[in-house]
């Protein structure tokens, strides 16, 4: 497992009308950074919450949004704050800005003024050597990254060259506030897919490496909340009991990896969402059953896993069942190209997330599996 204490973010789950006296407590006293697009906090029904903040002057509000982070949209934000003394980030939205406000906790105040230093800041992690690092809010709109209980973030290079984390102590947030009732108008795909990007996280966590009895125990509930609850929400978008179920498993699923990091169908996913756009959980959710069957002969404690998955028919069928009529599991509906799969698998081993399966597959066994899931 990683070192450190298990997890130092001060979590509570709160009511939309609870969120705005805790904001205050926190944004009153600290020069701060608001992250929040504007039209999504209108969509949630917290702009009057939120708006009181523009004009002050202490407050620095940031209202673009990012699907997909990357190292020009961290330069262009820090150009943003460069002079502010910034103490504080408060990141209202879903992974990507939840992953921009770590990354500009842990390269503000760096002299940066290019994109290639900003990759390179990353890959040297020269960001470390920074002593204070402002403390980082998050109110996750999503029920699936885990990103509010991780002390990493995912970057996604404009050359197509891959994706790079930054991974710090000081990027962990401080507090995160868990408010199901924003997930309420989350349409149905993300819904599914960020849903289907926590259950491989509690997967993964489970038959890491770097697993342990506490992981694996964590790992359970979630997979348990997820397999129960996402199938129901998706034919009851409105529920807020299954949103907060939702919100519940993607928190312990947080938990779990946060102390193990993901494994091979993470590292395989990074190359599918970069090169061909299929949206992150889906792509991880490709490769689980197969690397599930790998993986069972080299892990521990396989079949309590097995028997929580039996319990809801198998992975697979599950898997089929909730995709279903929302999105394609293979990877041909996908616009991906039998010949494809050679470069795919090529690009598909990414150090600190396939490293971490308990089988360390080569290029030839990945293609196998790509070849599977086609």
């Amino acid at each position: 497992m990683l070192s450190g204490p298990f997890c130092s973010t001060e979590i509570q789950f709160i009511a939309k009308s609870e969120l705005a006296p805790c904001l205050d407590q926190l944004v009153v006293a600290r020069k701060t950074v608001l992250l929040a697009n504007e039209d999504r906090i209108r969509d949630w029904g917290i702009y009057t919450d939120i708006e009181k903040y523009a004009g002050a002057n202490h407050v620095l509000w940031i209202k673009k949004r990012y699907k997909n982070l990357t190292e020009k949209a961290i330069l262009e934000c820090l150009q943003e704050i460069e002079g502010s003394d910034i103490s504080q980030i408060v990141a209202i939205g879903g992974g990507s800005i939840l992953d921009l406000a770590k990354c500009l906790s842990a390269l503000s105040g760096m002299d940066l003024q290019k994109p290639e230093e900003i990759i390179d800041a990353i890959i040297n992690k020269t960001y470390c050597r920074k002593k204070d690092h402002p403390q980082i809010v998050a109110v996750p709109t999503t029920a699936g990254t885990g990103s509010e209980v991780t002390r990493w973030a995912t970057v996604w290079r404009s050359d197509s060259e891959g994706k790079l984390s930054v991974e710090c102590a000081g990027a962990q947030p401080s507090y995160a506030y868990i408010v199901p009732e924003l997930m309420r108008t989350l349409p149905i795909k993300p819904t599914l897919t960020t849903g289907l990007d926590a259950f491989a996280q509690a997967a993964e966590a489970y038959w890491s490496r770097n697993s342990s009895f506490l992981v694996q125990d964590l790992s359970l509930r979630a997979i348990q909340v997820i397999m129960h609850s996402l199938p129901s929400l998706l034919k009851k978008m409105d529920d807020m009991e299954l949103r907060t179920n939702m919100c519940r498993g993607s928190l312990l699923a947080g938990l779990a990896f946060s102390k193990t990091r993901t494994t091979a169908c993470h590292s395989i996913s990074y190359y599918l969402t970069q090169r061909y756009g299929i949206d992150h959980g889906l792509a991880v959710a490709m490769t689980l059953d197969a690397v599930w069957r790998r993986n069972q002969s080299s892990m521990q404690n396989a079949a309590e896993l097995e028997r929580l998955f039996e319990q809801y028919g198998g992975l697979k069928p599950w898997l089929v069942s909730v995709t279903h009529g929302i999105v394609e599991l293979s990877l041909h509906q996908n616009g991906v190209g039998r010949d494809e799969i050679n470069d795919i698998a090529e690009h598909s081993v990414v150090q600190g997330r396939m490293d971490n399966n308990p089988i360390q597959f080569t290029i030839e066994e990945v293609r196998e599996i790509l070849m599977e899931c086609w």
